[in-house]
């Protein structure tokens, strides 16, 4: 059954400061936001928070790298 529902398509209006800074890959922007206590983990329409948005979008590592610093992701290798 199909409802028209798309869950990959991206709301501009939906994604939070940080989200959109890391989709961008905008590091100058991530690193002020954070400073600004922004959240780092809000999600969008979708359910993706900035991590997504910095793994999937964003032009290189440092905006990803910089996520991991400040969530609440434990990582293990």
């Amino acid at each position: 059954m199909n409802f028209g529902m798309d869950f990959t398509e991206s709301w501009n209006d939906t994604c939070s400061q940080v989200g959109y800074a890391a989709r961008l890959g905008n590091l100058e922007y991530l690193r002020q936001f954070i400073h600004q206590k922004k959240p780092v983990d809000v999600a969008d329409n979708r359910g993706w928070k900035p991590l997504h948005e910095a793994a999937v979008f964003s032009p290189s590592l440092a905006c990803l790298e910089e996520l991991l610093k400040h969530s609440n992701i434990i990582i293990f290798v």
